[in-house]
């Protein structure tokens, strides 16, 4: 993967259903932005939350890889970032200014703190457009090739999923996943609690009959 995308040419390009996004769009680790709107969400009384807020920031800026989420998901969580960079606008280019001393110039890259708000900023504002034009939120991070094959991703989700083509979006496959996991843990863990317990036998039965969950079908893709 290094070797595929050099840091002197960091940073690389990040494509939003297909469309390159303003330079420095996704560089959101070069302020403290996660910390800012994290009590802006957790104020709210819904079900999204700062962890949605964190896993995307984790899956933002990922090299050659095509990452999803929700679009009205992202919509919301970008929303909070921009309210949060209008209104926190000197503590970010405060942190950014010092991710330019600090982390920047290691890999080559000379920018402003200005620049970098404004790339991050605008960005922000074109996917909020852009997942509201498609109903759909994918990106990428890289070159051309990584471009394509966004595209190509994008255009097989869309296939009906018993088709053999199809590939279910990362955040679906993933969310399916996560479930899977913690619901074998779950099956699991409540046999093991069976013989301590003491559980009636029509108990006992019910447990041993939890059906063991089958890994999702469409894994497809990548």
């Amino acid at each position: 993967m290094q070797a595929d995308y050099p840091e002197s040419e960091f940073p690389w390009t990040f494509y939003f259903n297909g469309e390159s996004l303003p330079k420095w769009a996704n560089c959101w680790n070069a302020c403290d932005m996660f910390d800012l709107a994290r009590k802006e969400i957790d104020d709210w009384d819904q079900a999204i939350t700062s962890r949605d807020l964190y896993l995307l920031c984790c899956r933002i800026d990922h090299v050659g890889t095509v990452e999803s989420e929700d679009s009205a998901r992202l919509q919301l969580l970008a929303m909070t970032l921009i309210k949060v960079m209008m209104t926190s606008e000197a503590a970010i280019q405060a942190d950014i200014s010092k991710w330019t001393r600090e982390s920047l110039r290691d890999r080559g890259a000379i920018a402003d703190a200005r620049e970098i708000y404004d790339g991050i900023l605008e960005g922000l504002f074109k996917m909020v457009q852009l997942s509201e034009r498609d109903s759909a939120s994918f990106w990428t991070t890289g070159y051309e090739a990584d471009r394509d094959h966004l595209l190509t991703f994008m255009s097989r989700t869309r296939l009906p999923q018993d088709h053999p083509e199809h590939w279910d979006p990362p955040h679906i496959r993933r969310a399916r996943s996560d479930a899977y996991s913690q619901y074998e843990r779950l099956r699991k863990e409540i046999i093991s609690v069976l013989h301590p317990a003491g559980a009636a036998k029509d108990v006992r039965r019910a447990v041993y009959e939890l059906p063991r969950l089958r890994e999702a079908h469409h894994e497809r893709g990548t």
